[in-house]
């Protein structure tokens, strides 16, 4: 059956009982517990409206289960597990038979599930006012207990977002001077979270002295123009410790134009930029070790583009390469060339080089990175080399023909001498005898002096000309 409505004049208001109420959803709300409040809440709730039950009732599935009660119990089984969906409940049957003539049925907010306040008589003096603020008062404290919850929860969620990030906000009210610096903003500048109000004067005494005129001028042009800001400053935590944080900002105006609020966020950049200081110290150190390279270094891509090089390249090749192609430079390149190659200036000069090439990387066609495919060729003048390599080969040529003479004077002329004496002294067999020891020797020295032919090796006595000496007297000194 349908509820039944109250009826008659507005009665006075019972203020005890809504003190009473008032008292315990304080004491719920402290705990900071929605189950508690209503806990604490049922009984006063039960004493103002004059009610004889009220229970707080969820489905869980398929099951109905009381989360908060008070006054007579009712069993929520059979018809009226419908309550809990029915848009507008009527007394279930079975409660009618524990004497139940009236029935309010309240939605709480946030899921908490459905309030069922049950009477045994039709009226009972109280009126519709004193129901509705009991069941207000309930509901209003249950919604600010929520919404403190979600914020709570969303100030933790933003708390540990902003850890996680580096990052913190602030909020300055310029007339009261007075900036609301979120927790992880105080841990960037190295303090517990909310340990001091975080004046203006205070925010520079944290700056670097060298960014603190810079700073204040950007802060003086947003609060004459009422422009963004954005910036990189240096802040000095209190042990000495420089952080680089990135910060942004906007000022708001009242409806005169005077600045009343500056809000911001900040970014603790400190490692970002060591990382980009040491990668910009490195790459000058390289830099200048390439520039004071005696060979001359070309980057080129993998279409043969030269994209960068050093001073040395463009002292030996008579002009800035970056631009062209090395196909330009290097004319008489063959596969497997390395040494000695044909090449041509910028200025038209004919160039001799040794070349040497090195893979800048080792990514696969269609990295992202920019950089496959770049090689880096090391160019040098090869004339010197050249030329002190012919000289080497001279010396080393006219070393091997005195070694032969003198060869040729230990063992062939001094035999000849002095077989020639031993005949001069009549001395036939003497002479006989140094003439065989001479050709002997002749023989050895010829097998180790004489290159071999066709793969065979010499012997003593070969002919290995393909005419012979010549007799004659004529040809002899």
């Amino acid at each position: 059956m349908r509820t039944p409505q109250p009826e008659g004049p507005p009665a006075t208001l019972p203020g005890r009982e809504v003190q009473s109420l008032l008292a315990q959803l304080r004491d719920g709300s402290a705990a900071r517990d929605p189950a508690h409040l209503l806990t604490e809440a049922l009984p006063s709730l039960l004493e103002l409206t004059g009610a004889t039950t009220a229970q707080v009732a969820r489905l869980d599935g398929e099951e109905v289960s009381i989360t908060a009660s008070a006054g007579a119990p009712l069993d929520w089984g059979g018809d009226a597990a419908a309550l809990l969906t029915e848009p507008e409940p009527v007394v279930p049957d079975s409660w009618e038979g524990h004497g139940v003539r009236r029935l309010v049925v309240r939605r709480l907010p946030g899921g908490l599930g459905v309030l069922a306040l049950a009477w045994t008589v039709s009226e009972d003096g109280r009126d519709a006012t004193t129901l509705e603020l009991g069941l207000g008062l309930l509901e209003l404290s249950l919604a600010r207990l929520l919404a403190e919850g979600e914020l709570r929860d969303l100030s933790a969620r933003v708390d540990n977002a902003q850890q996680l990030a580096l990052m913190g906000d602030y909020d300055w009210n310029i007339s009261t001077d007075t900036n609301r610096w979120s927790d992880q903003l105080y841990r960037i500048y190295g303090h517990e979270p909310q340990s001091f109000n975080a004046s203006y004067e205070r925010f520079l005494s944290h700056l670097h002295p060298d960014d603190r005129d810079r700073i204040l001028a950007i802060h003086q042009h947003a609060y004459a123009t009422g422009e963004p800001y954005q910036m990189i400053e240096r802040v000095v935590r209190p042990d000495g410790e420089v952080r680089y944080l990135s910060s942004n900002g906007q000022v708001v105006m009242d409806e005169a134009g005077t600045p009343v609020r500056m809000r911001g966020t900040c970014v603790d950049i400190t490692e970002q930029v060591l990382a980009d200081n040491d990668r910009a110290r490195t790459a000058a150190r390289f830099r200048s070790l390439v520039e004071s390279c005696p060979d001359a270094i070309v980057v080129a891509d993998r279409a043969g583009k030269i994209l960068q090089s050093n001073g040395r390249a463009a002292e030996l090749l008579g002009g800035d390469p970056v631009g062209r192609l090395i196909d330009e430079i290097l004319t008489g390149e063959e596969p497997g060339d390395t040494s000695g190659l044909a090449g041509s200036g910028l200025d038209g000069r004919a160039l001799r080089l040794d070349v040497a090439r090195a893979s800048l990387n080792d990514t696969a066609v269609g990295d992202d990175t920019g950089d496959a495919g770049l090689v880096a060729i090391f160019l040098r003048d090869a004339t010197t080399r050249l030329a002190d390599e012919a000289v080497a080969a001279h010396l080393h040529e006219a070393q091997l023909r005195r070694h032969q003479a003198l060869e040729i004077n230990d063992n062939v002329v001094q035999g000849l001498t002095a077989a020639l004496y031993a005949l001069e002294m009549g001395d036939t067999g003497r002479s006989v005898s140094f003439l065989r020891r001479t050709l002997a020797a002749a023989g050895r020295m010829i097998d180790d002096l004489v290159t071999p032919l066709s793969g065979q090796d010499l012997h003593p006595r070969d002919l290995v000309r393909t005419t012979a000496a010549s007799l004659d007297p004529a040809d002899t000194p």
